[in-house]
């Protein structure tokens, strides 16, 4: 009986999807990055934002 074994450049790829997504998730853990870094505290744009919005 032959043994089929994968293809060595998806065992790359699921290494580097499976290593992307757990800094991913590190990442939101932490809280320092994602779409809320660029909130105030009262979920505000922040004034930067702000400013491109009124130009």
């Amino acid at each position: 009986m032959t043994e089929q074994r994968m293809p060595r450049w998806v065992k790359v790829a699921g290494i580097i999807t499976a290593v992307a997504v757990l800094l991913f998730v590190i990442l939101m853990l932490m809280g320092g990055h994602g779409p809320g870094r660029h909130m105030g505290a009262a979920g505000e744009a922040t004034t930067a934002a702000a400013n491109r919005l009124a130009a």
